[in-house]
């Protein structure tokens, strides 16, 4: 559950700082950055929790490399070493990317394609609070928007990890917790989420469209689908399902 939090709220402070550093660029000149700032160091704080309670399953050096990096991050902050031009401010991406290819792997690429997003859009972060190390922040990214410096990366770049950041997070809070902790299969396909679908591999969204089309005594009748009792108007007082009636 901290888990799934620590991603909500992460999702939140980087949609934070994209919607500030929109608006400052744009000229409104009552934001000095303090509020992004802030924000940034949250969602490091964040990522860093999330890599630390990531399950990993039997993935027993993806599990150590996600705890070592999520336990330096907040170690780093603890220290007030995180920010845009310290080093400590490079794990929050670090953990982050961790963090979605330990998604990708545990659900599926298929099921999990903004993560892959994700990943590449925080690379492009990492490298960028890398390459401000040796120079200032806003002297990096000024030379990208042209105009008044973003607190945070680039806004295009901020935009897509926004978008990236709250379909992964808040997307966690409609799976069955119990997928976290199965590592086998993929998303809606394990055995924790059997209970949704049925018994089978449908997703519960179309298991649950599939049932507009059944009649409604269905559900209290006993028998196999189309054989019941509440059937029969349907297919003639026989056997056979609608539609597989001759005429």
């Amino acid at each position: 559950v901290v888990y799934r939090l620590a991603l909500v709220v992460a999702a939140s402070a980087w949609f934070a700082v994209y919607a500030l550093d929109f608006f400052m660029t744009s000229g409104i000149d009552i934001i000095d950055g303090s509020v992004q700032a802030s924000a940034l160091s949250l969602f490091d704080l964040c990522a860093g929790v999330a890599a630390l309670l990531a399950p990993t399953g039997s993935l027993v050096l993806a599990g150590a490399v996600l705890r070592a990096a999520g336990a330096t991050a907040l170690f780093g902050i603890a220290l007030s070493a995180t920010g845009a031009g310290s080093a400590g401010s490079l794990l929050g991406p670090a953990c982050i990317i961790l963090v979605f290819a330990r998604e990708i792997y545990w659900f599926g690429i298929w099921y999990k394609s903004d993560c892959l997003v994700g990943i590449l859009v925080f690379a492009g972060v990492f490298f960028l609070r890398l390459s401000a190390l040796d120079q200032g922040m806003g002297d990096v990214l000024s030379s990208v928007d042209g105009g008044v410096a973003p607190v945070g990366p680039p806004v295009p770049l901020s935009f897509i990890g926004a978008t990236s950041m709250f379909v992964s997070g808040v997307g966690k809070l409609f799976e069955p917790l119990g997928e976290d902790l199965d590592e086998e299969g993929e998303q809606w396909a394990k055995r924790s989420s059997t209970p949704l679908n049925g018994g089978d591999d449908e997703p519960p969204v179309v298991a649950a469209f599939s049932n507009f089309f059944e009649p409604l005594d269905v559900d209290l009748g006993e028998g196999e689908q189309l054989v019941k009792r509440s059937s029969r108007p349907l297919d003639g007082g026989d056997d056979q399902p609608p539609g597989s009636r001759p005429e």
